[in-house]
């Protein structure tokens, strides 16, 4: 399955979730002559190593928003306190994941060159487009920290899971990226992305 495909079923998981919640209730030089500066590719895998990590730590939260948290609307008020609890912490979890991303992706190594720098801005705006989405869902945990009703439990997570989805789809490009850089012929982002086990485990994920 190619990660355009599982990016889209992440996000049927996340949108089916919601709405049963509310059902319920209701290196390499570019110049064969060498002229350009051979670029280390220890310190480039590293960093490429780093966001390929975080960014699969972060679809794997998102992943997490859709587990197993059910309201309906003769749930007791404990019960309501706990599922309210879950989801938070899951929201808490998402954002903290997006941070590492987001760090990650503002320092690659001063060394690295044109192709390398020109995949970290391209990842970087993927990453933004996430950020912008879980802006959206820590509205929509805030909203849900005040609900008192299991109708409005119900209608704030679907906004969680609303927003959730946005992101997975963003990070699912993100994914993406990275596995088209892994596999890349240009030398650069083959030494960076190409030798760095994380990477390298995102062409042999189901």
């Amino acid at each position: 399955m190619d990660r355009t495909r599982r990016s889209a079923a992440l996000a049927a998981v996340l949108a089916v979730s919601a709405l049963v919640a509310l059902a319920g209730c209701s290196s390499g030089n570019t110049a064969a002559s060498g002229s350009s500066p051979t670029v280390s590719a220890a310190p480039a895998a590293q960093w490429a190593g780093s966001v390929c990590s975080s960014a699969q730590n972060l679809q794997q939260s998102l992943k997490n928003l859709a587990g197993g948290i059910t309201i309906t609307a003769k749930s007791s008020q404990s019960s309501l306190t706990q599922a309210k609890q879950q989801l938070l912490k899951k929201v808490g979890e998402a954002e903290a994941a997006a941070a590492r991303v987001a760090a990650t992706l503002q320092n690659p190594p001063a060394s690295s060159d044109q192709q390398v720098r020109a995949a970290q801005q391209q990842l970087k705006a993927a990453s933004d487009r996430s950020h912008r989405a879980l802006q959206q869902l820590r509205a929509g945990a805030t909203a849900l920290e005040a609900d008192s009703t299991a109708a409005g439990f119900a209608k704030d997570a679907v906004a969680v899971g609303t927003a959730a989805v946005s992101a997975a789809s963003d990070i699912g490009n993100l994914l993406s990226s990275l596995e088209k850089y892994t596999s890349s012929t240009d030398s650069s982002l083959k030494n960076a992305f190409g030798n760095a086990p994380s990477c390298q485990s995102l062409s042999n994920s189901e």
